[in-house]
């Protein structure tokens, strides 16, 4: 039985702000217990209700009004991963594909959930260990291996050998690799040309972003299970998950083992509203003759 509510949305995105504070009062009327995110709370005023994503443990529910970007936040900040997302749709870009509801239907969303016709969809999280001893945060979109030089005209490529379960699949320079969820697909790996993946497989793409050989631009999908080894020849690299740094060069020799994490995201899903391929061909789909 869902009891405490957790809310959080972009601090500047005005429009999210009065929503997550108008419905805190709503759910406060149904009876909940109600938190903010405090970066949300000390925005708002409302100090009293603030938690830290990082500490939280005892908490049934966490809504996340905002895109995609503001749901990757949420969940490499929330580090109890039993703890289910309800996503409600403030995409500005109009491109977000985890969120599930619209604004307009959050009250008769929550009053659905409470009542408990929902389910939970389990979404796989990617994550690394550096040479078998340092283990990276989890990330819910992607891996990117990058050099650790500014984007320029000097920019050197790195060079990179790939084993899948002991065999070698890549040895080649490139401007970077990725390393995706099935979430991740309709992310950056779609950009580079990836292909996109019902997040009820359990797979991950690993996609050359610009190799010098033609070969090397065709994605590998993966079980989940597999093997994955990238060794760093040349030069320092960087790497980045789900838009973060982390905080340590990556050097020449160095092993980046890459697998599945233990820790699965839990999104709330709602009987009727729209399937996975539904939602990516309307979020692909720009325009359509006779449609504003």
């Amino acid at each position: 039985m869902i009891k405490s509510v957790a809310l959080t949305a972009p601090p500047n995105y005005e429009d999210a702000m009065k929503f997550t504070k108008d419905f805190a009062s709503f759910l406060q009327e149904l009876g909940l217990k109600v938190f903010l995110e405090r970066n949300v709370a000390e925005r708002l005023n409302l100090q009293t209700l603030a938690i830290d994503l990082s500490e939280v443990e005892d908490l049934d529910l966490l809504i996340v009004a905002g895109g995609d970007g503001s749901i990757l936040y949420a969940c490499n900040q929330l580090t109890n991963s039993s703890i289910p997302i309800l996503a409600i749709d403030f995409s500005r870009k109009k491109v977000g594909f985890m969120t599930e509801i619209k604004p307009e239907n959050a009250k008769d969303t929550i009053e659905q959930i409470l009542a408990g016709n929902y389910s939970i969809e389990l979404r796989d999280k990617i994550t690394a260990k550096l040479n078998d001893k340092l283990r990276l945060p989890d990330a819910l979109n992607e891996i990117v291996i990058t050099s650790s030089k500014p984007l320029g005209v000097a920019t050197p490529m790195l060079h990179l050998k790939v084993q899948i379960d002991n065999t070698i699949v890549a040895d080649t320079y490139l401007d970077a690799l990725i390393a995706s969820t099935t979430t991740g697909s309709t992310a950056h790996s779609l950009s580079a040309g990836g292909p996109i993946i019902t997040p009820s497989l359990n797979a991950f793409i690993i996609k050359c972003v610009n190799p010098l050989e033609l070969p090397y631009r065709v994605p590998f999908v993966v079980p989940t299970s597999s093997n994955i080894n990238v060794t760093i020849y040349e030069p320092t690299a960087q790497i980045v998950m789900d838009g973060r740094s982390f905080d340590k060069e990556i050097r020449p020799g160095d092993v980046l083992n890459i697998f599945k994490s233990e820790n699965a995201v839990k999104f709330i899903r709602l009987e009727g509203i729209t399937d996975f391929y539904e939602r990516v061909f309307k979020k692909l789909t720009v325009s359509k003759i006779g449609e504003e």
